[in-house]
């Protein structure tokens, strides 16, 4: 969550107006309360018993999405062809989101899509929008990995590792 959350909070900004208090407040949310996969997961196998659900850590997608699909197609698939990362999805810089938070409210969506991905290709060489200190990280991926521990004891579910 560390990485994710500010990076689809950045892209979320092309689209709309910061949420009121910006980052920070979903900073502070997310410190207090950390987001938890393990209750995304208990709550899907409450609601769907009997179907078998596997999970996959999303970091281990981009290098091992492969034998994923392979995984949840039952048969390999061949190789995948190799399919460069849009520009437009890359982490922005602080200073860009800075930026993209100080735009008007009322500007139309077109134009805040044109402004913003303006705003994070000129700031893009800057500091990497990562709001979280060494500790609050360290936090979060204790939390993060302590939730994946808890998946993988539960019935029903299959987590792959590939470490």
């Amino acid at each position: 969550f560390d990485a994710q959350i500010p990076a689809s909070y950045a892209q979320g900004l092309r689209h709309k107006p910061p949420l009121k208090g910006g980052f920070e407040a979903i900073r502070r949310r997310m410190l207090a309360s950390p987001p938890s996969w393990l209750d995304l997961v208990r709550r899907i196998c409450r609601l769907a018993p009997d179907v078998p659900l596997v999970v996959w850590r999303h970091e281990d997608y981009r290098t091992h999405a492969e034998e994923i699909l392979a995984m949840l197609c039952g048969r390999p698939i061949g190789p995948l062809p190799q399919v460069e990362d849009p520009p437009e999805t890359r982490t922005p810089s602080a200073e860009g989101v800075r930026a993209a938070e100080g735009l008007s409210d009322d500007l139309p969506a077109h134009e805040r899509r044109s402004i913003v991905g303006e705003i994070y290709r000129e700031t893009f060489e800057g500091r990497r929008f990562s709001p979280f200190t060494r500790e609050e990280t360290r936090e979060l991926r204790a939390h993060y990995e302590a939730d994946l521990a808890g998946i993988a004891a539960l019935d029903g579910v299959t987590l792959l590792r590939f470490n």
